[in-house]
């Protein structure tokens, strides 16, 4: 049984004016007048992010495209897909990261690499096109759990979807998961409560598919367990009891959902990175760690409420850590609290007997607990998520806060939403004319600021430059812009003065990075590679100690050091080092060429062929590989085995064959 909601501006508690139901034929027409609502939201959609559809990748997007394995297997590599951790194609072994199974987004990635190969600008137009689907089906989801309210559900929508804090969720490929996740969760939640109207399995059933396949694309619908049952409560008219009730077919798909997940791949928290860059709270006590996250909790609040300051990240150190004594932290648990204490209150409190009407309090109440249910799986509460913020994680709360506006203004400036049925959009602006005029303001400067921060993402080069000022002190950012000017800027720079110049403001980057975690030996051994580009042998050697000394388990920092020593004729420690790197890694195949290599150097031939053998066996590039195969056929040569030697020859020249077909 659908319910009727009152008006929410002026209320006459002393009579209650009965209007006579709309004819058949004028409900009808009102339904289909719907259709330009859908148009103008995905239109809004589209254009405000129309500015990012000739982007590149960016950030994550290597993750999940570019150097994602199984992504550009196309269809053939949907089964690895489907059955292994996010990271796990991309960092070439199991993710260390904690169990992330997204294999929703990831497909999607595979089909459009299968049809349009490696295009960043399918990419974008996908995400857009989602993007716009999600304004559509969120309008629906609201019609449907606040029936008779259609343009305070379309202020919501409009207020969300431009929303700025969206940038890094529509703008980078990577967060299409954060699309799907939300456009999965809008379906699941309209079919819900199409079930509940109707009764109908085969509602249930959608629902259903829709709910697993939003949970496929992001963990983070898991909190629509709650945030369902809320929902018939706030505004359905249901008890808990029959909410809960309603809930089980959902509940027993999060149920598979999770066993699904736990044996793929298990589950976020399994495994403890201990490295400050990944883990925000390594070393800190708990009342820092916890005072921490509160303080953050506030910045988020402060964020979703003028969303002025964004950052790609914010990582180490650019929110330090801080204990009790801190005010900020503090302050944001006192707000916290309140808003949840007022909010359970107002949610548990009953209703009054026979009342069609949602009193503004307990709209509030539902849009802060939605806000705060859904941000707790990402806060750092529940569980190490391996940033202390970002701006996607603001993706879904922002709904409870669009949400709270939107009814709020239409109560405060006594919009008449019930004459809204039957007035056409002119007449409602003419009637309504402070409401347009705010809500028009405020929408003007999310889409200004929308639109002005989509062109950070266009590249690596625009994003982490742009990092470098917006989160200052973060030592990832300043690392990972050194990196972007040594790889990328650099190599390209054919004037060797600029080029020198490029040089310098990446060693000022990777200083600057050094001085947050002075024991960044990621950043040293960068710093090593610099000097060594600047052909200062004796300078990128002291890098490579200083990194080594705070990790002297790094392959990649051994090899580096053991591939200069080579470089300068010390080939006996050269080998030496690369010993090192083989014992902690023995598949590591660039450890055993370059073992096999100075070997070879030094006349040790067995050893050459032996390690340039086994490196081949776990080596992936084909050109490596054919490289190998031609020192291995040198080694049998100088030992006199043509036989042999003609053979590696035949291995090399099959493979480039192989490679060029």
């Amino acid at each position: 049984m659908s319910l009727v909601f009152a008006d929410m501006g002026k209320y006459n508690k002393k009579k209650e004016i009965k209007r006579p139901a709309a004819p058949i034929k004028a409900q009808k027409q009102h339904g289909s007048s719907d259709k330009y609502y859908y148009i103008f939201l995905f239109f809004f959609a589209f254009l405000l992010y129309a500015n990012t559809l000739k982007h590149e990748y960016a950030f994550d997007d290597a993750a999940a495209i570019v150097n994602n394995a199984y992504t550009q297997a196309g269809i053939k590599g949907i089964p690895d897909l489907l059955t292994k951790d996010f990271f796990q194609a991309f960092s070439g072994h199991e993710s260390n990261l904690g169990g992330r199974w997204r294999p929703l987004s990831l497909i999607t990635f595979a089909i459009e690499y299968q049809l349009f190969g490696a295009n960043p600008h399918v990419n974008h137009w996908m995400n857009v096109i989602f993007y716009g689907l999600t304004a559509i089906f969120l309008f629906l989801m609201l019609q449907k759990v606040c029936p008779g309210k259609k343009m305070v559900n379309f202020l919501v929508t409009l207020l969300f979807i431009a929303h700025p804090t969206h940038t890094e969720v529509v703008a980078n490929i990577k967060s299409c998961d954060e699309i799907l996740s939300l456009l999965g969760l809008c379906i699941t939640v309209y079919l819900f409560f199409k079930f509940i109207e109707s009764g109908k399995s085969k509602f249930i059933i959608g629902s259903c598919i829709a709910y697993f396949l939003a949970l496929t694309s992001k963990e983070n619908g898991i909190t629509f367990l709650a945030i369902i049952p809320l929902m018939l409560v706030c505004f359905a008219g249901k008890t808990w009891k029959e909410s809960i009730l309603k809930m089980i077919p959902l509940f027993v798909v999060a149920a598979i959902y999770v066993v699904i997940r736990w044996k793929m791949v298990g589950m976020i928290g399994d495994t403890e990175n201990h490295e400050i860059m990944s883990n925000p709270f390594e070393g800190a006590t708990a009342g820092q760690k916890y005072a921490t996250i509160f303080k953050v909790l506030g910045k988020y609040l402060w964020l979703v409420l003028f969303p002025v300051k964004l950052a790609y990240d914010y990582s180490y150190n650019e929110i330090p850590r801080v204990g009790w004594d801190n005010i900020w932290a503090i302050v944001s648990l006192l707000i916290i609290l309140s808003l949840l204490v007022f909010s359970v209150i107002t949610v548990f409190k009953p209703r009054a007997a026979n009342s069609r009407s949602v009193p503004l309090s307990r709209v509030i109440a539902f849009g802060i607990l939605f806000y705060f249910i859904t941000i707790s799986i990402v806060s750092n509460l529940v569980f190490n998520v391996g940033a202390p913020m970002a701006d996607r994680f603001l993706y879904l709360p922002s709904l409870g806060f669009c949400l709270v506006v939107a009814w709020s203004l239409f109560t405060f400036l006594k919009a008449d939403v019930v004459q809204a049925k039957s007035l056409s959009i002119m007449d409602f602006i003419k009637s309504n004319s402070k409401l347009v005029v705010i809500s028009c303001i405020l929408l003007a400067l999310y889409s200004f600021k929308t639109i002005d921060r989509n062109p950070v993402w266009k590249n690596n080069r625009t994003l982490y430059e742009s990092g470098v000022y917006d989160a200052p002190g973060d030592a990832l950012n300043h690392h990972r812009f050194a990196n972007q000017l040594l790889s990328v800027d650099a190599a390209a720079e054919k004037d060797s003065l600029k080029r020198d110049a490029i040089y310098n403001r990446s060693i000022d980057e990777l200083n600057k990075a050094i001085a947050i975690v002075p024991e960044n030996f990621n950043a040293y051994t960068d710093m090593g590679a610099l000097y060594e580009n600047k052909n200062d042998m004796a300078g990128a050697l002291k890098c490579y100690d200083l990194a080594l000394k705070y990790n002297p388990n790094s392959i990649r920092t051994l090899s580096n050091k053991g591939v200069v020593l080579a470089k300068i004729g010390r080939y006996g420690e050269a080998l030496e080092i690369f010993r090192q790197a083989i014992n902690i890694d023995s598949t590591y195949s660039s450890g055993l060429s370059n073992f096999g290599l100075c070997s070879f150097v030094l006349k040790n031939y067995d050893d050459a062929i032996h390690y340039m053998d086994k490196a081949n066996v776990y080596e992936k590039e084909v050109p490596k590989k054919i490289y190998n195969a031609r020192i291995m056929a040198q080694a049998f040569e100088a030992k006199g085995e043509k036989s042999k030697s003609d053979s590696c020859l035949a291995i090399a020249s099959r493979l480039e064959a192989e490679s060029k077909n």
